[in-house]
């Protein structure tokens, strides 16, 4: 995963982890359609309808404000959010809950704090999913590669399911440059489940640049700007496969890539790429 922030990743994963277990125990419509909304918006009025019911159970309420609690992260209402996710956990200090509030603690660079709460919920539920997965991010961030691989490796052993462990997982190999074939794997597993997911092209791109193969790292290089047009390292990245590859156009993309962010090319240096 390059793409940075996170913000990407990290909020589909909190809400997909919700929607798993949210769903199962959902007493009435109003909290499935709270969890099962496809936007923001519907999130929020559906979640908010289910908070301000007195018929919704202690549960029920805390589950609708943590999830409306990620979907005003998502619009970039930080204050609202994290007095949602408070709630939720004052409410029902479960792991599910714990784990939701480090996951948007993260998100908001409050990595400390996010940590505490992760590590809270483990403590709950050592196999719950969004945590560990969330603690690898974290580990990640701090530049901890193999502990974060390590998280990933736990995540994915517990339930395969969920694409982003595999893309991660696939991401933190491009970086290491190690196990290039078992990340190709992974972030091919991540596409079968989540095909529109530039992070995951963009770090496949880089397997592939990795391994010689040129061609397929210039098709994944633009699936990832499709998607994710303003990202710098794609276009950095689609330059170099393709001065490698000899095909035209490359140094334009690759100064396109350096003046949309001038540290991109120190950064993929630090991973061991020669850009000059």
């Amino acid at each position: 995963m390059n793409i940075s922030p996170k913000s990407a990743l990290l909020f589909s994963y909190v809400l997909a982890a919700l929607l798993s277990s949210s769903c199962s125990r959902a007493s009435s419509g109003g909290l499935a359609f709270c969890t099962q909304a496809t936007d923001v918006e519907s999130a929020i009025s559906a979640c908010t309808e289910v908070v301000e019911s007195k018929a919704a159970t202690k549960e029920d309420r805390a589950s609708a404000l943590s999830y409306r609690g990620s979907a005003f992260n998502a619009k970039g209402m930080r204050k609202e959010s994290l007095q949602d996710l408070d709630a939720s956990v004052q409410l029902v200090p479960s792991a599910e809950n714990l784990a939701n509030r480090g996951a948007i603690r993260s998100l908001q660079g409050e990595l400390d704090a996010a940590m505490v709460d992760l590590e809270a919920a483990l403590r709950l539920d050592p196999r719950n999913v969004l945590a560990i997965g969330n603690r690898g991010i974290i580990h990640e961030k701090r530049g901890d590669f193999v502990a974060a691989r390590a998280d990933m490796d736990l995540a994915i052993s517990i339930d395969p399911k969920p694409w982003q462990p595999w893309g991660e997982r696939c991401w933190i190999g491009a970086v290491l440059a190690d196990r290039l074939p078992e990340s190709l794997i992974d972030c091919n597993h991540a596409i079968e489940r989540q095909s529109q997911d530039p992070n995951t092209y963009n770090s496949r791109g880089l397997v592939h640049f990795r391994m010689g193969h040129y061609p397929e790292a210039i098709a994944d290089y633009g699936h990832a700007i499709k998607g994710a047009p303003s990202v710098a390292s794609s276009w950095l990245m689609l330059g170099l496969a393709k001065k490698a590859a000899g095909v035209e156009g490359a140094q334009a993309d690759i100064n396109k890539g350096k003046a949309m962010d001038p540290t991109v090319a120190a950064r993929y240096a630090g991973y061991g790429v020669a850009v000059e």
